[in-house]
């Protein structure tokens, strides 16, 4: 069954596509790669901890995953990458005829360096192993943390749903993912009672969230935590704010969690509200909330 290309998933993106022409050759490149992982058989396969070393490690505030053995199907994981490579070439072949040479280059050389792709791709990885790679092959850093994101994200979620059940029915109350360890991508306010859930931008993982608490630093001062609007809408989607921080999080209006692999789109289409928040003097935390 096609995951990646389920109706729901192929419908948001062709919405999106036709109500911000701006944001249409992204959306076709999510649309060719999602097309491509279901081609592929899967990147990873499951994590296997028992009960009693979830619970412990929850308990102590680490995510479930750290210090797992998690493990990868490299050649899948290698194919991936090298369709990866090629659509963003393809992508930016006639706008950026260097990156695209480049990135061609890093495919031809995949076999040499997928050891140390892998070892960059981990949300926790030395910031210096990117900064390597990326000046190896003359890459802007944010355009390799990008494909590596957009290649592990998949890794991920089968990680996150093969331990899920030893997490959900256990309080988790921090602003990091209780699987991976990855800060927020986004909120979404489920249910007809609007309960506040945090989306993990790595593994997908949801959990629940006081709405009353700042996901980054924490603080309950309502006089620092803020709504920033854009649309008349009140289903459409916010962002909250705190000016402790000065971080942000966008919040989606929904009845039911969206899928994983709907997250990224989701992200991509709300776009405006990440350039009105940064307008107003916010920013967004890059990066895992948790480290050891």
């Amino acid at each position: 069954m096609a995951r990646y290309q389920a109706d729901p998933v192929v419908a948001r993106i062709e919405r999106v596509t036709a109500q911000r022409p701006a944001l249409a050759p992204i959306m076709e490149l999510y649309r060719q790669w999602y097309a491509a992982l279901d081609r592929l058989p899967p990147l990873a396969g499951a994590v296997r901890i028992s009960e009693e070393e979830a619970a412990r490690k929850l308990a102590q505030g680490l995510p479930v995953l750290h210090d797992c053995e998690l493990p990868l199907h490299v050649d899948a994981l290698q194919q991936a990458l090298k369709n990866l490579l090629e659509l963003v070439a393809q992508a930016n072949s006639s706008s950026y005829p260097e990156m695209a040479e480049a990135l061609r280059r890093l495919k031809q050389e995949l076999p040499s360096q997928m050891p140390y792709l892998v070892q960059a791709a981990i949300p926790q990885a030395d910031h210096w192993t990117r900064r390597r790679l990326a000046r190896q092959y003359g890459l802007d850093e944010a355009v390799l943390v990008t494909i590596l994101t957009m290649l592990m994200r998949p890794a991920h979620t089968i990680w996150w749903e093969s331990v899920a059940n030893l997490v959900l029915d256990r309080p988790w109350s921090r602003g990091y993912c209780p699987g991976c360890g990855s800060g927020p991508a986004l909120a979404e306010l489920q249910g007809k009672e609007g309960a506040l859930h945090l989306r993990c931008g790595m593994c997908g993982a949801d959990w629940a969230y006081p709405r009353l608490r700042c996901h980054r630093c924490g603080t309950r001062n309502p006089q620092t935590l803020g709504i920033l609007q854009i649309y008349d809408d009140l289903e459409s989607p916010f962002v909250r704010t705190c000016s402790a921080c000065r971080d942000y999080l966008k919040v989606l209006v929904c009845y039911a969690p969206n899928p994983p692999e709907m997250l990224p789109i989701e992200d991509i289409a709300t776009l405006e509200l990440d350039f009105a928040a940064e307008r107003a003097g916010f920013t967004h935390g890059i990066g895992p909330a948790f480290s050891s």
